[in-house]
């Protein structure tokens, strides 16, 4: 599982999409506040950094890590079994 670094902040930076690796493809899943989702098959690039648009300045660097939330690495391995949508 990969998931965008905030490496000013040393920390993972929530707004980009956590991807999951699955026989071999990637699935990268974004949410923008409670209701919208997004899902792509095989659009990420990892060779080079997290490409945001926003207004967070020039001084946001972003770098694709692997693993690098305690929380989400712990979903390595796992199945996917359903989707909290709780509000």
């Amino acid at each position: 599982m990969n998931s965008a670094w905030d490496t000013q902040e040393s920390d993972w930076f929530s707004d980009e999409a956590v991807v999951f690796e699955i026989a071999g493809r990637t699935m990268g899943i974004n949410c923008r506040g409670l209701d919208e989702i997004a899902v792509r098959w095989d659009g990420i690039d990892f060779g080079s950094p997290p490409c945001w648009v926003g207004d967070w300045g020039a001084e946001l660097s972003l770098e694709w890590r692997r693993n690098g939330h305690p929380q989400l690495a712990l979903g390595v391995g796992q199945k996917v079994r359903g989707i909290n949508h709780a509000l």
